[in-house]
């Protein structure tokens, strides 16, 4: 469970829709990556705030895991750290990025990459080799939790 003054990454609305705001899958993430992973153009917001404000949109890596014609599918349970999600089925596994995602060390798409690493990593034990890849960008406009 995260704790409520938790902050997490977020980019103004405004910024979405500047670039070309969409519903659904997006197949084309490099239009959108390097600016919105752009410092500057990002920023720290609590998480409270964040879940609410429709003036901001919550950066959350989401990765799907597949092996061969398999694809990773469960429904998410009562212990789940976003309640709105409970009971809900998934493909994938996310979550919120937040400050220790960023270091000095890592910059931009390497702070998002490591976001996404670490959020695996919480969930799944991967014991092989695997290939990551930048596929898609996801907008879900059409429920409170897809709008912030």
């Amino acid at each position: 469970m995260n704790p409520p003054e938790e902050n997490v990454l977020v980019i103004k609305r405004s910024l979405f829709d500047e670039l070309g705001s969409f519903q659904g899958l997006n197949f084309e993430p490099r239009k959108y990556l390097d600016a919105i992973l752009s410092r500057g153009n990002n920023f720290f917001l609590r998480r409270a705030l964040a879940e609410k404000d429709p003036r901001h949109k919550q950066i959350i890596p989401y990765v799907l895991l597949a092996h061969g014609d398999k694809v990773l599918f469960y429904v998410r349970g009562k212990k789940a750290g976003e309640q709105r999600l409970v009971a809900k089925g998934s493909i994938g596994i996310g979550g919120h990025m937040n400050e220790t995602d960023e270091s000095l060390f890592a910059l931009d798409e390497a702070a998002y990459r490591a976001g996404v690493e670490r959020e695996v990593g919480e969930e799944i034990l991967i014991q092989s080799e695997f290939e990551d890849q930048i596929v898609a960008l996801l907008n879900d406009d059409s429920n409170e939790v897809g709008q912030v």
